[in-house]
């Protein structure tokens, strides 16, 4: 079993390389597949629910729209997402979407500082 230390790490990696542009279309796949499952079937241009669509989002730059990406770790990780009763993917799955969103959003955050502003977008 690989460790949590190794998984993140290699996780970094790969999204290092990722925003270099080295490996957008392999590490965007798994994230595209996964939003198009269990979310655009609400969170869509027609429907709009919660005022959030991920149609036109740039699901291989998440530093794109860091406010929504925000908001998604937050709704996962506190389980509100996708809500009871709907389908969701596995656990594992779901953890190694937090993980890769986290460092995505790190990676994001350490490309562009912005010392005046907070992790969800409000300034000081």
């Amino acid at each position: 079993m690989i460790g949590i230390s190794f998984r993140r790490g290699f996780v970094g990696l790969l999204v290092l390389t990722f925003f270099s542009g080295a490996l957008s279309a392999e590490v965007g796949a798994p994230v595209r597949s996964l939003i198009g499952k269990y979310c655009l079937g609400c969170h869509n241009d027609t429907l709009l629910t919660a005022g959030v669509s991920f149609q036109a989002q740039d699901l291989s730059n998440f530093g794109g729209n860091t406010a929504l990406w925000e908001k998604v770790l937050r709704k996962v990780s506190a389980g509100e997402m996708p809500p009871t009763g709907m389908p969701g993917p596995d656990p594992s799955v779901l953890v190694e979407f937090l993980e890769h969103l986290e460092v995505a959003l790190d990676a994001a955050a350490g490309a562009a500082p912005n010392p005046g502003e907070n992790r969800v977008g409000i300034v000081a």
